[in-house]
């Protein structure tokens, strides 16, 4: 917790700190010129409510503490049903958790350094996670639902959160489509229809250094005609790709929570303003699955700690040349034209590896979405 106050405001932080300062001032969330731009959902923008309460410098940490500290709390329920579904965990399984968490640099630079809102996302959809597991459908939809309230990315979870096998259960998609229809309407009575600017602007931005399409940008051998197209037509790509992943999942009998980790992973490979904040919800659905705890679900886990390294060590190298200012220089030009490539590779690789692993070992025993009277005594209702 320390940490996240010591490492002070920095990157996108403070530029929600100027958002929200321009809101308390009586200022449009959502207007497209004058400030730095707001593509967030409204429970981001609510947030700038916080910067009222306590003294004026040190209220600008309230939204990373909460960001932080919610991270946290969900990750320690989660170590807690990991002991208490697994007394006895393999020891692959403790240092598994041990990268995907503690060891993460990702996690360290992008939850309690920078405090990017995605912190938060990644904290409520852990939550719908714990929910989902405990077949509590109606509250995992309602926290995805505040999860795409946060930022509009989680929404490509819900179908995989209906899965069950070759069956959909509706009821996670129900919760979260009118958790998502109140919060719009609250926020559409408070400041109108500019709100609508965030979705419009997340599809118009340019690629990130983690997007393939960044790296095909920066080369001088590919038409740059072709680079524009991929951009345009960027919005569709994610969409196919899911729905070509959700038909894979259904077709192979994947379960809710192998799917959703596998759709948590593609969305950023294929979107071309992924950027590694991003991956935090996928860490957090691998944590799940090593919750599960099957043989099958830890051999996902176990297929992706390669990736986990690799953008372990990327967040490290980003901090270093960030903060020496010399992130725009040649000496960065790895971290911020090129990693695409290799992340993309090694992305496709992983998803790959995993949809041919689940098929070679077939059926797990039971569906990680067993009811809680199969778990009779489970800490924490």
């Amino acid at each position: 917790m320390a940490l996240i106050v010591l490492s002070g405001t920095q990157h996108d932080y403070e530029l929600y700190v100027t958002i929200w300062k321009h809101i308390l001032a009586g200022g449009d969330p959502w207007q497209t010129t004058g400030i730095p731009f707001n593509a967030y959902g409204p429970i981001h923008t609510w947030f700038a409510y916080l910067l009222d309460i306590g003294g004026a410098d040190e209220s600008v940490y309230s939204p990373k503490i909460v960001f932080g500290s919610s991270f946290l709390i969900v990750n320690l329920w989660m170590v807690l049903l990991l002991l208490w579904r697994n007394p006895k965990p393999r020891a692959a399984s403790y240092v598994a958790y041990a990268v995907l968490v503690p060891l993460n640099y990702l996690v360290i630079g992008v939850a309690f350094i920078d405090g990017d809102n995605d912190t938060l996302v990644a904290a409520l959809v852990g939550l719908a996670l714990i929910m989902r597991l405990r077949n509590h459908l109606a509250w995992a939809g309602v926290l995805l639902g505040l999860a795409i309230l946060m930022k509009y990315y989680p929404a490509l979870l819900i179908p995989f959160f209906c899965l069950d096998r070759r069956k959909v259960r509706v009821t996670p998609a129900i919760a979260a489509a009118v958790t998502v229809m109140v919060g719009l309407l609250v926020t559409y009575l408070k400041w109108g229809e500019s709100l609508f600017n965030a979705v419009t602007f997340g599809a118009q931005r340019g690629s990130g250094s983690l997007s393939v399409i960044h790296f095909l940008g920066t080369q001088r051998w590919i038409d740059p005609g072709l680079n524009d197209r991929l951009s345009a037509t960027n919005s569709l790509m994610v969409v196919g790709s899911i729905c070509v992943l959700f038909l894979v999942a259904y077709r192979i009998r994947l379960t809710w929570l192998e799917g959703s980790m596998l759709a948590g992973l593609t969305m950023v490979i294929v979107y071309m303003v992924g950027h590694q904040q991003f991956l935090l919800v996928w860490i957090v659905l691998l944590v799940g699955l090593l919750v599960e705890g099957s043989r099958r679900s830890r051999s996902l886990v176990y297929l992706s700690l390669p990736l986990v390294i690799l953008m372990s060590a990327y967040q490290a190298a980003f901090h270093v040349y960030w903060w020496s200012g010399l992130f725009l220089e040649d000496e960065a030009r790895f971290v911020r034209d090129q990693v695409g490539l290799p992340f993309f590779i090694t992305g496709v690789a992983t998803v790959v590896a995993s949809l041919v692993a689940v098929s070679r070992q077939g059926k797990v025993p039971a569906d990680p979405g067993r009811s809680p009277a199969q778990h009779p005594r489970e800490p924490i209702a």
